[in-house]
């Protein structure tokens, strides 16, 4: 089965919509220039509903060194961590053991994956997700040109919506696919209950 990540939650309410849905990972943006930033509290909030409702809630790091991590994921509960930036990327073999790694790629439009040093990762514990140039764009990349990794286990970004991802899927068999933008109403660019429903059941339909 094809799981699903829901990146960008910052409520209670749209996480529990999520999770009823079927969404196994629920994404936690600790970046506070986006405009889907949550502050640890109210994370802790949203990774208590989330861990209650039989899922699992995500902190999603950028230019965050390993000792803010850690805390952080103390602080809110964390047992899973996406490393987006270059200093989180850089923090991964400073980090506890037991924290789940999800390392981002990012890959150019035309599919080639950009390089970075993944020793510090392990092939059991850990994941890689791959995502587009500028994550949250909701910019795809060329599937068919990319080519993952295949030591390790992966989740599948960039640009993905209800009317692609089975494509995807199709394409790269990921072992999760993770969306943020392609859930969102254009106008708010909050999490759409609907879009998220739609998104969740194409990936049900093709996995």
């Amino acid at each position: 089965m094809i799981l699903v990540k829901i990146c960008g939650i910052t409520d209670s309410k749209t996480a529990t919509i999520a999770i009823q849905e079927g969404a196994t990972f629920i994404g936690l943006i600790f970046e506070n220039s986006s405009h889907r930033y949550v502050t640890p509290e109210r994370a802790k909030e949203i990774a208590d509903q989330t861990k209650k409702g039989g899922a699992i809630p995500v902190g999603v790091f950028t230019d965050h060194h390993a000792e803010e991590i850690e805390r952080i994921t103390k602080e809110v509960g964390l047992e899973v961590v996406q490393q987006n930036g270059k200093n989180a990327r850089l923090a991964s073999q400073n980090l506890p053991h037991h924290l789940t790694r999800l390392f981002v790629l990012h890959v150019h439009a035309n599919g080639s994956i950009e390089v970075a040093d993944l020793t510090s990762l392990d092939e059991k514990r850990d994941f890689l997700l791959y995502d587009g140039m500028v994550p949250g764009s909701g910019k795809t990349f060329n599937w068919e040109n990319f080519h993952p990794n295949k030591q390790f286990r992966f989740f599948l970004a960039g640009g993905l919506n209800a009317e692609n991802v089975q494509l995807a899927i199709k394409l790269k068999r990921p072992s999760a696919v993770d969306v943020s933008s392609g859930v969102e109403n254009p106008k708010t660019r909050k999490k759409d209950p609907e879009k998220i429903r739609l998104f969740i059941q194409k990936v049900r339909e093709v996995a």
